[in-house]
């Protein structure tokens, strides 16, 4: 299959790409919270809104190419009964390995909250199985109470030839969805090496689209720009 792109022909379409968004607690399914006072959060489906929307939007990028997108919670990467573990290796060969068909193909990793910080451990196993993870964005991560231990006094570190945007929310005035994150413990990556684009904007912690589709430019132009070149130099003659 031939195609064009500007004035370059190019072959060996389509291109296979992967996205994954994630969601933090109550985001695909309904969350208890507070163990000795409990109260059942969500779902909000506030990642699953974020992927429709930017699939959406990249329609006519992707267009003839092997682009599939999912939308996970976070509890899939940390079932209940294994708050010693953090995301086992096994799960994520289950839940992503199992939909990515090839090593060359274009992995995106998006994630909110507690799906951020799981985004961060799926993008480092993939790493160490030598999948090609082109970009990790992680919206406000927050670790949990039962997380926080597995970083707790280190800053995750990445290697390979991707991308890591980090947005992280402190709004001035506060909403319910601050002191939800307020309690998860909010990631503090100022300063961090490992992370590639650091921004601090003015909103609230569940207000994950915004974090996504605005800004100059937004995580969301970086993500379509570089889906873009990927599809051009793969495709190029």
């Amino acid at each position: 299959m031939k195609q064009r792109l500007g004035d370059d022909t190019v072959q060996s379409c389509p291109v296979h790409i992967r996205a994954f968004f994630i969601g933090g607690a109550a985001d695909a399914v309904k969350f208890k919270a507070l163990r000795f006072a409990p109260r059942v959060f969500g779902p909000t489906h506030i990642m699953g809104y974020v992927k429709n929307e930017s699939d959406a939007r990249l329609r006519d990028i992707v267009a003839n190419h092997d682009y599939q997108s999912y939308y996970h919670g976070y509890e899939d990467f940390h079932p209940e009964d294994r708050e010693d573990v953090f995301t086992p290796d096994a799960q994520i060969g289950t839940v992503v390995e199992s939909r990515i068909p090839t090593r060359d193909t274009a992995v995106y990793v998006i994630g909110h909250s507690l799906g951020a910080t799981n985004g961060v451990h799926v993008v480092l196993h993939l790493l160490r199985k030598g999948f090609n993870v082109v970009m990790l964005v992680t919206l406000d991560p927050v670790s949990g109470i039962n997380l926080y231990r597995v970083y707790e006094a280190r800053t995750p570190q990445h290697s390979g030839p991707f991308e890591w945007i980090n947005i992280s929310a402190r709004s001035d005035l506060k909403d319910g969805s601050d002191g939800v994150a307020g309690a998860g413990a909010p990631w503090d990556l100022s300063g961090a090496s490992s992370v590639d684009v650091n921004v601090l904007r003015n909103l609230h912690h569940g207000e994950a689209r915004r974090m996504f589709f605005e800004g100059t430019p937004s995580p969301f132009e970086r993500m379509s720009d570089s889906i873009a070149e990927y599809i051009r130099t793969t495709c190029r003659k």
